[in-house]
């Protein structure tokens, strides 16, 4: 919305109460801005059936005279497909962003991933491959990293994989982890974000290298491991992007492996961008990742590139356009 507002495009968010807290503050009366969207925000009753619901929205939507309704949702989300078919605007599109809407409603598609691109069954509408961005920059706020890395030990170097679920788990990619340690004694992985470690840990422990590894929980807010970080290492098969670019826009080096055979599993190769960071196989992946813990000049010029590149192609600037 920042980015539309920018380039002269007024915004407006039409949305239901349940999905409110995304743009409110929770039992607020006043309903006080969380963040700043640049844009009227519409919220939606929840009362009445599903039809009488996506009417609702529909009429909202119509009323304010919008030109374009990017609709943010799979077809999953039911009411948003009623409200789509009901055409309030002259011109649709859908924002995919993991599962593209498999409705023929309309005119053209966002996809937040390109492989979304390659795998439509829309291919004769206009498509546009349009990245997550992020908000980070190398000036990270928060406590001194110093201290945060005294606190991990006298390790050399530290790194990190951010996650959500058990990917990270992947045998592959725990074994190569365990090669990357054992050929550097002196360097700290950490995993943040990872809900149930028993399986890594266990792993890990009868390899003995779990004395270099630090579970560190679910997190809000990464920032703080972005500062004391040496490097930032992708998980695979599956990736997940926003940490990756959140790294590169914190003038972090990262680490993916490229998939040959599965599109899907490129994706972090895509946004990386730069053959230095992108391994071709598992062993390429442990030899990339040593040289760069081994060389301190070395890894700091690939901070400034990824840097760079995440400051030309993933933030919210580059959007509007």
């Amino acid at each position: 919305c920042q980015s539309f507002c920018e380039a002269g495009v007024e915004s407006h968010v039409f949305t239901t109460e349940s999905f409110s807290p995304w743009f409110f503050s929770p039992g607020s009366a006043t309903r006080s801005p969380v963040i700043s969207l640049d844009a009227e925000v519409s919220l939606a009753r929840l009362d009445g059936d599903f039809l009488e619901r996506a009417a609702r929205v529909a009429s909202e939507i119509a009323g304010a005279g919008c030109d374009v309704a990017l609709y943010h949702a799979g077809l999953g989300e039911q009411i948003t497909v009623q409200v789509a078919a009901l055409r309030p605007v002259a011109l649709q599109v859908n924002v995919n962003h993991n599962v593209e809407m498999d409705a023929n409603l309309f005119d053209g598609a966002v996809h937040l991933f390109s492989d979304g691109i390659e795998e439509t069954r829309f291919a004769d509408r206009l498509s546009y491959w349009i990245p997550r961005v992020s908000v980070r920059d190398s000036a990270l706020p928060g406590a001194d990293p110093g201290r945060r890395r005294r606190d991990f030990g006298a390790f050399k170097t530290i790194s990190a994989t951010f996650v959500e679920d058990s990917t990270s788990s992947d045998k592959g990619y725990l074994q190569a982890l365990v090669e990357i340690l054992r050929r550097s004694p002196t360097h700290l992985h950490l995993f943040v974000g990872l809900e149930n470690p028993r399986k890594a840990r266990t792993y890990l422990h009868a390899r003995e290298v779990l004395p270099q590894v630090r579970f560190l929980g679910q997190s809000m807010d990464a920032t703080e491991y972005l500062q004391l970080i040496d490097l930032y290492i992708e998980s695979f098969p599956n990736d997940y992007d926003q940490s990756l670019l959140d790294a590169m826009a914190a003038g972090k080096p990262v680490i993916v492996l490229r998939d040959a055979h599965d599109s899907r599993r490129n994706r972090g190769a895509r946004l990386v961008g730069l053959d230095e960071m992108i391994a071709s196989d598992v062993d390429d992946f442990v030899d990339r990742t040593c040289r760069i813990l081994d060389d301190a000049d070395y890894r700091d010029a690939l901070g400034q590139a990824a840097h760079l590149r995440s400051r030309r192609e993933f933030t919210p600037a580059s959007l509007g356009s």
